[in-house]
């Protein structure tokens, strides 16, 4: 029997598969490629690393500033409210007054001074002074609530007696406009 020449592509594989430099540019090539790849991954994953740390750096400053300005500005608040309840002549109304609050002879002054508070600061929606004695509340913009107040069931109240200083409340319906504050 006669034997059939091999085909050409039987040839060309051997020739590439069968000599040594093929094979050692092959092993070459494989140890490049691992040796890039594996460069590769910690390059990645040390930029990573770092990014991942500066960005939480980077937040974390970011909160840091924005509690501070918070505190900030509940601190002012507190100083305002301060200045309201050692004010004489707010003491002595909260005090004096026991029934028809209007008929106060400092009554314009007291809403003239709660309205001042709102319009001196754009972060304070509304100011107001309640009086525990003759369960009354005032607030800017002539807001009065005396008939049917009760100043013992508002949310606010047993703490307020309790700190004997300024305190700031989580979210409650507010009595005199009904929207929460």
């Amino acid at each position: 029997m006669k034997r059939q020449p091999k085909s050409t592509e039987q040839n060309f594989v051997q020739r590439i598969f069968g000599s040594i430099s093929t094979k050692l540019s092959l092993i070459l090539l494989i140890a490049i490629v691992f040796v890039f790849s594996v460069t590769g991954f910690l390059i990645y994953s040390f930029t990573q690393s770092l990014l991942v740390t500066k960005i939480e750096e980077n937040l974390m400053t970011k909160s840091t500033a924005i509690s501070d300005e918070v505190d900030s500005m509940f601190s002012e608040k507190a100083a305002i409210v301060r200045q309201i309840a050692a004010n004489q002549q707010m003491i002595n109304f909260l005090t004096s007054t026991t029934s028809d609050v209007q008929s106060n002879s400092d009554f314009t002054e007291i809403m003239q001074s709660l309205d001042n508070v709102t319009q001196s600061d754009e972060n304070i929606g509304s100011a107001w002074a309640a009086s525990h004695q003759a369960s009354f509340l005032l607030g800017s913009g002539n807001a009065i609530q005396t008939s049917g107040y009760d100043i013992q069931s508002r949310p606010w109240y047993e703490p307020a007696l309790a700190n004997q200083d300024v305190f700031f409340t989580e979210a409650y319906e507010d009595a005199l406009s009904g929207k929460w504050c």
